[in-house]
C-alpha cells in the first residue's frame, strides 16, 4: 500500500472508531412532512437577494442602453483600422 493508501485507511478507521455507531444506519424519513421536492429543497440554498432592488437598476439600465443604440449600417471590417 502507498502512503496515499494508509493515510485514507487511517482516517477510514478513524471515521469508523468517530462514527462507528451511526454510520450505517438507514436515513431517518419523516412521517409528518412530505418529501420536498429537488425544485424546493435547491431553493433553500440559493444565494439571496443582499441589494434589494439592484437587479431592476440592471435590468433598467440595460434596456436603456439597448433603446439608444442604432446600429451603424455602414459598418466595413475592410477598412476597419483594428
Amino acid at each position: 500500500m502507498n502512503e496515499i493508501g494508509e493515510i485514507f485507511a487511517a482516517q477510514e478507521r478513524e471515521a469508523i472508531r468517530l462514527y462507528g455507531d451511526i454510520l450505517y444506519r438507514p436515513h431517518p424519513v419523516s412521517e409528518k412532512r412530505p418529501h420536498m421536492s429537488i425544485e424546493d429543497r435547491a431553493a433553500q440554498f440559493l444565494p439571496f437577494a443582499a441589494v434589494t432592488g439592484y437587479g431592476d437598476k440592471l435590468d433598467a439600465a440595460s434596456r436603456e442602453v439597448e433603446e439608444s443604440y442604432r446600429p451603424d449600417h455602414s459598418y466595413d471590417p475592410d477598412t476597419d483600422p483594428a
